[in-house]
């Protein structure tokens, strides 16, 4: 049995109910909390949970605030965000903070049992694979190829080394040649989209960056984004500021994730 401590935060009795008899039932440690304010003050004191699933929109404190503190307090600790309200713009904010997972209301208890598991999982994975301390390497993969050579041209002006590829197959053979740290990818390519190629690249190295960008931005796509382990999803036009700002803080996380580590 799994045996990992979990604190459910939502501000409905029955969302708590739910979690904690489906969760329960499979051998985890559960315990709920339907005030936001209580649950923050269980983390900031230091109680050892493995895993944080909370609800966003709270009154007292909402679930950013709370995923923010979790973060701060405990960076190893495992965040899942619920909510009835998606937008693209939380699941920025959360996957900026580090948030495992974002999944929408009303809830299906099978996917948040799946996701638990598929964040241990990417837990451990992460405990034992280590980044390379150096400038990060970059893959821009868009079918535009005026897009290509903005974003080459915006990277290689920061001083950062940048190759392109016009296809999802294209992006597939360059890294299994090279190692790329960091995969800019378009999300609307013909043949393998942007999100087939996020998989492809997260079997090959869990640890690569995956910024996915598009022109047809939609919260279903950035919820599919970011559940499959996009580190963020960024409208066009490109705005340079925009993507340099994102490397930089995807970068330095996971450096500061190793450093914690050793």
């Amino acid at each position: 049995m799994p045996g990992e401590r979990i604190l459910v935060i939502d501000d409905e009795e029955i969302i708590c109910n739910l979690l904690k008899d489906t969760l329960t039932d499979e051998g985890y440690q559960v315990e709920t909390v339907t005030d936001s304010k209580e649950g923050i003050e269980k983390i900031l004191r230091g109680e050892p949970f493995d895993i944080l699933i909370t609800d966003i929109r709270m009154p007292k404190k909402d679930g950013m605030q709370i995923l923010k503190e979790a973060k701060s307090r405990m960076p190893d600790m495992i965040v899942i965000i619920i909510t009835g309200y998606p937008s693209i713009e939380t699941i920025r904010e959360a996957s900026e903070y580090n948030a495992f997972d974002y999944i929408t209301k009303p809830l299906d208890p099978d996917e948040v049992n799946d996701c638990i598991k598929r964040s241990l999982e990417a837990r451990k994975l992460s405990r034992e694979l280590k980044i390379p301390e150096k400038p990060p390497k970059i893959l821009v993969v868009d079918d535009m190829q005026s897009a290509l050579f903005l974003a080459e041209g915006v990277l290689e002006d920061e001083g950062y080394h940048a190759e392109i590829a016009q296809n999802g197959q294209e992006a597939i053979e360059r890294f299994k040649q090279k190692h790329f740290d960091i995969v800019i990818a378009d999300l609307h390519m013909p043949g393998m989209d942007g999100i087939e190629l996020l998989n492809n690249i997260k079997k090959l190295d869990i640890k690569t960056l995956v910024i996915i960008m598009t022109a047809r931005p939609s919260i279903e796509s950035a919820i599919q984004a970011f559940r499959h382990g996009a580190y963020d999803y960024i409208t066009k036009p490109i705005d340079p500021d925009t993507i340099i700002n994102t490397i930089q803080r995807g970068f330095e996380k996971h450096q500061l994730e190793i450093n914690t580590d050793k």
